[in-house]
């Protein structure tokens, strides 16, 4: 497949990791390993970087003997980032690194694809960013939800496909996932603090950080119209939590997934760094936010090259 990558944009330093790969077997502070530990991918590297819409850049990286890994990094270094909730690609890995575990014991209708994840990186001083490794996945990227192109059996299809992989993501054994995660990136959702009563809803919470981002935002830029009678009318309106503990996503939208080249089916679910656990009526409605715009605004999003 034609894969959708250009020339860097956002440099790192590329010396700095190779470095920290060839000396691996090193103590080096601030590593965490997959289950699988790092593959023994051949230097040198030749790097290019994927081309819609990341907020944390993210390259395909290629070895000498042909094999592909994809680097995913913060944009900024910690010290420069407006929201570190926003860009949390430690959470990223460990839930990956979670989800995978809980894949093994899943009935196939259940099992949410993801890649295998290799490396994170938490040290800024290799490359100037903390960073995680990954698999790469080769799949195709729908970035138009209207997929143009398609007829109605084949975009009913990855319809199908689609709602099936959400439905997987929030049937997630929650309690064997949160024993994947540790308690320095995740210190809320550690066993003794989920078994009290939650003050506060997955909207009450969500609501509270994105006040927080756009009143930090607005020092820069013009603040949101209407901003805070939306919030409030979520408040009051939005539901509440589930009973039993769900993960979600956090941005589930078309561009997130990748399917298989030759089948309407999901090979991976790609950008975690804003999942939780939480009311899965969220995942639903970002996923169809689209549809609530017009056409005309969908055609300008979705051409990203001409706009």
């Amino acid at each position: 497949m034609v894969v959708d990558v250009t020339e860097i944009r956002s440099p790192f330093d590329f010396k700095g990791l190779e470095s920290l790969l060839k000396n691996l077997d090193g103590n080096f502070n601030g590593i965490s390993l997959g289950a699988n530990g790092m593959p023994n991918f051949q230097q040198p590297f030749d790097y290019k970087q994927f081309k819609f819409g990341q907020s944390n850049p993210t390259y395909m990286i290629t070895d000498a003997s042909g094999k592909q890994f994809v680097l995913r990094r913060k944009p900024s270094p910690n010290n420069k980032l407006v929201s570190k909730s926003a860009h949390a690609i430690e959470r990223e890995f460990f839930m990956l690194f979670g989800i995978n575990v809980c894949n093994k014991d899943a009935a196939p209708h259940r099992v949410v694809p993801v890649p295998e994840v290799y490396l994170l990186c938490e040290d800024e001083s290799h490359i100037g960013f903390v960073f995680y490794l990954m698999e790469y996945i080769d799949g195709r990227q729908i970035k138009n939800p209207s997929m143009p192109g398609m007829n109605q059996q084949d975009s009913s299809a990855h319809w199908q496909a689609i709602m099936q992989t959400i439905t997987a993501i929030h049937s997630i054994d929650a309690n064997k996932l949160v024993r994947c995660l540790p308690a320095k990136h995740f210190p809320q959702f550690q066993p003794e603090k989920l078994a009290k009563p939650s003050t506060s809803s997955y909207f009450q919470r969500q609501i509270r950080t994105l006040s927080a981002v756009a009143a930090g935002q607005s020092k820069v830029v013009k603040p949101i119209p209407h901003f805070e009678k939306l919030c409030q009318w979520l408040l009051e309106n939005a539901p509440k939590d589930p009973s039993k503990l769900t993960l979600i996503h956090g941005d589930f939208k078309i561009d997130n997934v990748l399917f298989y080249p030759n089948e309407p089916k999901i090979a991976a679910v790609l950008d975690w760094e804003l999942c939780t656990f939480g009311h899965p009526s969220f995942d639903l409605a970002n996923f169809l936010q689209p549809f609530q715009l017009p056409n005309q605004l969908n055609q300008l999003l979705y051409k990203p090259d001409k706009n």
